[in-house]
């Protein structure tokens, strides 16, 4: 738990840093975060199980609420406080469509971190992604009244590559390798905890002993 918090503060930290200095980050390459997520996401496989999955599939009623929650609730609610606030028209937009798309990989990690079903958390991800080729431009169309395009093969793509595929890898390493499961949180959470120093070009082993 207390990995999780430190986790979290140090990722409000980072957010505030680029805030305030935008370049102090601009150095990592887009490729090198696809990769850093994928292995992310490769880990939190490795918190799953196969019959974990089979048995998220045979409740609907969770990815019913988490459907209804994504392209309903939370479009409703961010045009509502956008009118509340009297945002301008690009503000209310923008408001709208975030409010509007799918679940990402954030979710799935902090659900690793605060010891929640992975399996079901990914599940969500992988269906919100995929709904949103369809929903999103329809969320846009009834809440703004325009037609958004969306890059379908884009979005497919982005899923297999930085969700499907790293965490069917993930789940097959935690089938054949019988010490993974017994490894499995401890792992993913030392790869993440090596690499918030690693991003910000300090060691490891320097970075949290300065901390103490």
């Amino acid at each position: 738990m207390a990995g999780s918090i430190m986790f979290t503060v140090w990722i409000a930290g980072a957010a505030a840093l680029a805030l305030a200095y935008p370049p102090s980050f601009l150095w990592l390459p887009p490729t090198a975060i696809k990769w850093l997520l994928g292995i992310l996401v490769f880990f939190m496989g490795t918190a799953a199980s196969p019959s974990d999955f089979h048995a998220c599939l045979r409740k609907p009623r969770p990815f019913l609420i988490n459907f209804v929650g994504c392209f309903a609730v939370a479009p409703a609610l961010a045009l509502g406080l956008a009118r509340l606030a009297c945002l301008p028209e690009p503000f209310l937009v923008g408001m709208v469509l975030v409010g509007g798309v799918n679940g990402g990989s954030s979710s799935n990690l902090f659900t690793l971190f605060v010891g929640g079903d992975v399996a079901l958390s990914v599940l969500m991800t992988v269906t919100t992604t995929l709904s949103a080729v369809v929903c999103t431009p329809l969320v846009a169309k009834v809440c703004l009244g325009a037609i958004v395009p969306v890059d379908s093969w884009g979005i497919l793509h982005s899923a297999f590559q930085l969700v499907m595929l790293p965490i069917s890898l993930g789940v097959f390493a935690s089938y054949i390798v019988h010490l993974v499961p017994h490894l499995r949180f401890d792992t993913g959470c030392s790869v993440v905890w090596q690499m918030v120093p690693e991003a910000m070009g300090v060691p490891g082993d320097r970075f949290y002993h300065d901390m103490m």
